[in-house]
């Protein structure tokens, strides 16, 4: 019955955040660490590995699903879901794109000040909990009301990541930051930026904002 395998996909859904959410602690364990260690960086490849095929699997199944007897709000539901599984998939690449980088800068020896550190640690950490509570919205089933006033906070986050940028532009002009390692920071700092989009998207498409 497509309600039941809509349910089964929901908690696959629930499943892929889970997997999203470790994928965080692990990177923040591995851009933080003295050096490459080679066991975090291959448990973020596996991690988003498994978000790809669980993206996959479900996009498959709910297609599935939408070929036979559905309702309007069971096929509203449905697009809902292939959505989320797709912005949450966004967020593991971007969260695997941003430990890459790191391990750019640990091969070629190199590294950002301790100010840009301190800024980029403090926006994934902002990051990681916006993410956490626009999820859990979610799985409590907040209001419509509620999940409006998620999004209107991810202003704030785009204030804090400006303000970010232009502490970083500061140091550059100030010669306190090396020309060379400017671009993975930015490259860093972009995907910071592309998860706390997807994050506004995968809510949105859950309330159907």
């Amino acid at each position: 019955a497509p309600e039941v395998a809509l349910q089964q996909a929901g908690l696959e859904m629930d499943n892929m955040v889970d997997i999203t959410r470790e994928m965080f602690t692990v990177t923040r364990e591995y851009v933080t660490a003295p050096k490459h260690k080679k066991k975090l960086f291959d448990r973020i490849n596996h991690l988003e590995d498994i978000t790809d095929n669980i993206e996959e699997e479900m996009i498959n199944f709910i297609t599935i699903v939408l070929t036979g007897s559905v309702s309007r709000g069971q096929s509203a539901r449905s697009y809902g879901l292939m959505r989320m599984a797709d912005e949450i998939e966004s967020i593991a690449d971007a969260l695997q794109s941003f430990s890459i980088y790191r391990s750019r800068l640990f091969k070629r020896n190199e590294d950002i000040s301790p100010e840009a550190w301190a800024d980029m640690l403090s926006f994934f950490d902002d990051v990681a909990i916006y993410f956490d509570r626009l999820t859990k919205a979610r799985e409590r089933d907040a209001d419509t009301d509620e999940y409006k006033a998620l999004i209107a906070d991810s202003k704030q986050l785009r204030k804090m990541g400006k303000d970010m940028r232009e502490r970083h532009l500061d140091r550059l002009r100030a010669g306190e930051c090396q020309a060379v390692t400017a671009q993975t920071y930015s490259d860093m700092f972009m995907s910071l930026q592309h998860i706390k989009n997807h994050t506004v998207n995968y809510v949105e498409a859950h309330a159907g904002l």
